[in-house]
């Protein structure tokens, strides 16, 4: 049974834990928002696609590097968040692919530029 106790422990721990994750996720979110609001993200989409020549093989493994490489700067959810709005349906109206299949393909690469050596830590946290 939930006592008044129990319950201010319970919004004590949801806060302390909000307060930790927005303070890991504000750097990559305004990193994210200068290259919205300056326009850098549709340059940087189009860049990849042109760099692609089309190739829906090229433009994916292109698409893997750059979400593994923003995924090193902080959190995965944010690199995932930024390219699934700006290189996925570009990688969709170029390559006719399934959508379920590119966002599952960007967020594997997201997930898995948390293992890469500057970042390991995350993998070994819970470790004592």
């Amino acid at each position: 049974m939930m006592t008044p106790g129990k319950v201010v422990g319970v919004i004590r721990t949801a806060g302390q834990i909000g307060t930790t994750t927005m303070g890991a996720m504000m750097a990559v979110s305004f990193i994210i928002a200068g290259l919205t609001v300056t326009g850098s993200a549709a340059l940087f989409t189009s860049g990849i696609i042109s760099l692609g020549g089309g190739n829906v093989f090229v433009i994916l493994i292109l698409g893997a590097i750059a979400s593994f490489i923003l995924g090193m700067a902080g959190m995965f959810v944010s690199a995932y968040i930024f390219l699934a709005v700006t290189l996925v349906p570009a990688v969709i109206q170029v390559g006719h692919l399934n959508t379920i299949a590119v966002h599952l393909f960007i967020l594997y690469w997201s997930m898995l530029s948390c293992i890469t050596p500057p970042l390991q830590w995350r993998c070994s946290l819970p470790l004592p």
